[in-house]
C-alpha cells in the first residue's frame, strides 16, 4: 500500500540565540544548549504519525559525533524506535546531508497500524486542557502559503485566525491536539565548536507539532444565515496564480471522529484529504494543474439512513436547529464565488462512509456543478438511482463490507436498469501499485461514465486484524487514497 510521505517544516529560525555561559568550558551539560523540540509527522493511509523529531540546538552539531544510542524518544504510541539520527542545516530538511547544523533529527519507526476507530455515536469535544505552566516559546513560522495580497483580494479575501484556529498544532501536553514526544540526550555529542554536549538531566517535550501539509490549509470558519457556522479548510496549491483556472476537490469524510469536531481532524485521519493537497507531487509534475481542495467538517453524519439530510441542534443553548449538509452546500457555493478562477467545469466531489453517501446526494442535487465523484464504501437508495444515471462516478467497496456491498449491487444493478453504463471489476485488495495502476488503465478503456469496483474478500484487511465489517469498511479507503490512477481519473473528467 502506498503510504503518503509528508515532508514536515521546521522553525527556521526561534527568537535569539543564547549561546553557553563560555566557550572556554569545553564540557557542559546540553541541559542549556537546547532551545527546543518539535515533533514531525507524515499522514499514511491509516492516519498521523510522529515520524521524526527535531532538537534545535544553540550551536552547530557535529554529524560524524552522533549516535541513535545517544537518545531516547518517548511517544504517544508505545514501542517507537529510533531508526536514524543526523544533523539539518536549516531545519527544513528531514533527509541525511552531512552537512553539519543545529538540528538532530531523530527518525522513528512508523511500520505500527492505527486502530480501526470504534464507531459511536458523536459527542461534544472534551475541555481542553489547561496548559502546563512553561517558558515562553516563539512559534513556529508559518508553511509559506504564496497568496500575495493582490491575489487574496481576487479570491473573495478568505480570512481566518489563527489565533482561534492554529494551523500548527499544539501537543496533547500544552492544550493542544496534537501528538506528545518527550526526549531525553543520554550520551555525549560534539559541537562544532569543540563544546561537548553530555547527557541532559531531565526530559524535554515538543510544544509544537509540525506537518507541512496540515499547517498548509487555512482553516477559517463560514457563517450560513439560516444553517449556523460552518468549520472547514482549505487549500490553495503552491505557487498560486489568480490568472490560471484551477479545479476544485470537495473532500467528506467519515463522521466517526473519535477526537471531536475541529478543523484540523478530517486532514489528519487519512489521505482523503491531504492527498490532493502534497507539495512534492505539485514539484514531481509541474505540466498537471493541481486542485483547490475544500474540506468541510462536521460532528455528525450529513445524510441520514433514509437519504435526507439530518437535522441538528445548534450548539449554545439556543434550541435552534441546522441543516449541516444544506450549510455545506451553501459553502460550496460561496467557495465559487469568492475564488473566481475556479474552473466550473472540474469541481469534483470524494468522500469515504457516509461522506460517500452524502456526495451521492450532493450529486443528485446540484447535477450541473460536480463533473465527477470518486466514492468509498458509500450506501445510497437504490430508488433514487435514475437520478444519478448519467453522472460520472467511480465507486469503491469491500466485499467483506456487508452493508456497503449488498447496497452497491442494488444501486449499481439500478443504475444499468436506468440506462448507465456501468463498468465493474474485483480488485486484489493487496495488489502492488503497478497492478493497481494497469488494472484502472484498462477499467478506464472500456469508456463507462460509472464505474464499480470490488475488493476481494481476505485481501482488505491486514494479516492480524478482525477481517469483520467495520475494518473491511475503513480498509476500503485506506487502500483506494493511495492508488494514484484512481485520482488521476477523477482530476481528467470534465463536465
Amino acid at each position: 500500500m502506498l503510504k503518503l510521505f509528508v515532508q514536515t517544516s521546521l522553525v527556521a529560525a526561534l527568537g535569539t540565540v543564547v549561546l553557553g555561559s563560555s566557550l572556554a568550558a569545553q564540557t557542559e551539560s546540553a541541559d542549556a544548549h537546547i532551545v527546543d523540540v518539535v515533533a514531525i509527522t507524515q499522514i499514511f493511509a491509516d492516519g498521523l504519525k510522529v515520524s521524526a523529531v527535531a532538537i534545535q540546538y544553540d550551536r552547530n552539531i557535529s554529524d560524524a559525533s552522533l549516535n541513535a544510542a545517544d537518545f531516547t524518544v518517548q511517544t504517544d504510541v508505545a514501542g517507537q524506535k529510533i531508526t536514524r539520527v543526523y544533523t539539518s542545516k536549516n531545519g527544513l530538511q528531514t533527509t541525511r546531508s552531512g552537512l553539519n547544523g543545529p538540528y538532530v533529527v531523530l527518525e522513528l519507526s512508523t511500520d505500527y497500524v492505527i486502530p480501526v476507530p470504534v464507531r459511536k455515536v458523536a459527542t461534544p469535544p472534551p475541555a481542553a486542557r489547561p496548559p502546563a505552566p512553561q517558558a515562553a516559546r516563539p512559534e513556529p513560522v508559518k508553511e509559506p502559503i504564496v497568496l500575495n495580497p493582490e491575489v487574496v483580494a481576487q479570491v473573495g479575501n478568505i480570512s481566518w485566525n489563527p489565533a482561534a484556529h492554529p494551523a500548527t498544532l499544539k501537543s496533547s501536553r500544552h492544550g493542544g491536539n496534537g501528538q506528545s514526544v518527550s526526549v531525553n540526550q543520554v550520551g555525549e555529542i560534539a559541537a562544532t565548536d569543540g563544546l561537548t554536549l553530555t547527557a541532559t538531566t531531565a526530559a524535554r517535550d515538543n510544544f509544537y507539532v509540525r506537518n507541512l501539509i496540515v499547517d498548509g490549509f487555512l482553516k477559517p470558519d463560514f457563517a450560513s444565515a439560516t444553517q449556523g457556522n460552518v468549520k472547514y479548510n482549505i487549500h490553495f496549491p503552491a505557487n498560486y496564480d489568480p490568472a490560471k483556472s484551477y479545479p476544485m476537490v470537495v473532500y467528506l469524510s467519515d463522521s466517526d471522529s473519535p477526537a471531536g469536531y475541529t478543523h484540523a481532524e478530517y486532514l489528519i485521519r487519512g489521505l482523503g484529504a491531504v492527498v490532493w493537497a502534497d507539495k512534492a507531487d505539485e514539484s514531481q509534475r509541474p505540466a498537471v494543474v493541481p486542485p483547490v481542495v475544500l474540506v468541510p467538517t462536521y460532528s455528525r453524519p450529513l445524510i441520514n439512513e433514509a437519504y435526507e439530510p439530518t437535522v441538528a441542534t445548534r450548539p449554545g443553548g439556543s434550541g435552534q436547529t441546522s441543516t449541516p449538509y444544506l450549510a455545506i452546500v451553501e459553502l460550496v457555493d460561496a467557495m465559487m464565488e469568492k475564488i473566481p478562477n475556479i474552473d466550473r467545469n472540474r469541481v469534483y466531489l470524494t468522500g469515504q462512509g457516509d461522506g460517500a453517501r452524502a456526495a451521492l446526494r450532493m450529486m443528485e442535487d446540484r447535477p450541473d456543478l460536480y463533473a465527477a465523484a470518486l466514492l468509498f464504501s458509500p450506501d445510497y437508495d437504490a430508488t433514487r438511482a435514475a437520478r444519478l444515471a448519467k453522472a460520472r462516478m467511480w465507486i469503491v467497496t469491500s466485499e467483506g463490507d456487508a452493508a456497503a456491498h449488498a447496497s452497491m449491487e442494488s444501486f449499481t444493478a439500478a443504475l444499468k436498469a436506468s440506462g448507465a453504463r456501468v463498468g465493474q471489476s474485483v480488485w486484489d485488495g493487496q495488489a502492488s501499485p503497478a497492478k493497481f495502476a494497469s488494472t484502472v488503465r484498462d477499467q478506464t478503456k472500456v469508456g463507462a461514465h460509472i464505474n464499480y469496483s470490488l475488493l476481494r474478500k481476505g485481501t482488505v484487511v491486514p494479516q492480524g486484524m478482525p477481517d469483520d465489517a467495520q475494518h473491511n469498511h475503513v480498509y476500503t479507503w485506506r487502500i483506494g487514497y493511495a492508488i494514484e490512477p484512481l485520482r488521476e481519473w477523477l482530476l481528467d473528467q470534465e463536465k
